[in-house]
């Protein structure tokens, strides 16, 4: 804060090449300062959603949407979806279809589930409302997309995973992860299996970060433990050509899932101390952060346009310990 008037906004956005291992800067995405939005892609475009935001010393839940071009390196505002925002949602999305579930909100006294779920038709740039069982409410949960069907894992320190039919619209129970409940872990998918990367077993964040990484298999319904993520926790991670490239402030390492190795890789030139969102789109990996230039947060442009803000509370009043 300056002079309670004034906020300091920092938009960055590059574009990683993992076979070159070349960062590229490209135009850092609208609206406000925010943290925790979630990502889906396709072919052609990447996606952002929702997210947290602490303005004017208030802590705001966002559920704006954005679209990248990366033809025309250019960020697109596209439809609010009805619901109300919230904190620490899944995305997944795929056959031309993007979902948002899951979430807490602010309630009177605590943080209420968000019910429901919400389904994103990319041609039409239009949500609908989809039912979800009470049972899958949660915060902190991993989201994936593989053949066809979207999967829900983990969240609230729980160790289970849920498989959505899109056609039919209903949810099946799968294999819980045999290992112990968690939230916050990364998903990221190779060669048409998951892999769930880190996460936090309490809500102690000093105590429970974990670097773990299973992958799951659809085809077997099963687990199986992997090499340990060697680098910082409170990572990003994308998908480019069969590897996955993990990002957390000045570092970068990417798995190889044949092999199972990690090897630490070039970094980003700045470090990404608060990544915003990170996306693959075709073999490029998009990473950026809309954190703290000097801009006024009345003022409205092309590039500034505030999103929706449904509820807030003060700042220094506690929030659920993972996004």
């Amino acid at each position: 804060m300056l002079g309670g008037t004034w906020e300091f906004k920092r938009t960055s956005a590059w574009r990683f090449n993992g076979s070159q291992q070349t960062w590229t800067k490209i135009n850092g995405m609208g609206g406000v300062i925010r943290s925790g939005s979630r990502t889906f892609a396709n072919d052609t475009s990447g996606f952002v959603m929702d997210g947290t935001s602490t303005h004017l010393d208030a802590f705001h839940l966002l559920k704006d949407h954005w679209r990248y071009d990366p033809i025309q390196d250019r960020w697109h505002p596209l439809e609010y979806h009805p619901l109300i925002g919230r904190f620490g949602p899944v995305a997944f999305g795929g056959n031309g279809k993007g979902y948002l579930l899951t979430g807490v909100t602010l309630g009177i006294v605590a943080w209420d589930p968000v019910p429901g779920m919400l389904e994103y038709d990319i041609a039409a740039d239009h949500w609908q409302e989809l039912s979800l069982p009470v049972t899958l409410e949660r915060s902190g949960g991993s989201g994936f997309w593989i053949g066809g069907k979207g999967y829900l894992a983990f969240g609230n320190f729980q160790n289970d995973l849920w498989e959505f039919d899109p056609g039919s619209g209903n949810w099946s129970q799968k294999s819980s992860l045999p290992a112990a409940g968690r939230s916050g872990a990364r998903a990221v998918v190779m060669n048409n299996k998951a892999y769930l990367i880190g996460g936090d077993t309490t809500s102690n964040h000093l105590d429970g970060m974990i670097s773990e990484v299973w992958e799951y298999d659809p085809n077997w319904d099963s687990w199986e433990q992997r090499s340990s993520y060697p680098g910082s926790l409170g990572h990003s991670v994308i998908a480019i050509d069969g590897k996955a490239y993990l990002s957390s402030n000045d570092e970068m390492w990417e798995y190889d899932p044949l092999l199972d190795i990690w090897l630490p890789k070039t970094p980003a030139p700045v470090a990404l101390n608060g990544t915003s969102f990170a996306f693959s789109i075709g073999t490029k990996g998009i990473l950026g952060e809309v954190l703290q230039v000097p801009m006024d947060p009345f003022a409205r442009s092309s590039t500034n346009t505030p999103p929706l803000m449904m509820t807030s509370r003060s700042a220094h009043q506690k929030h659920p310990s993972v996004i």
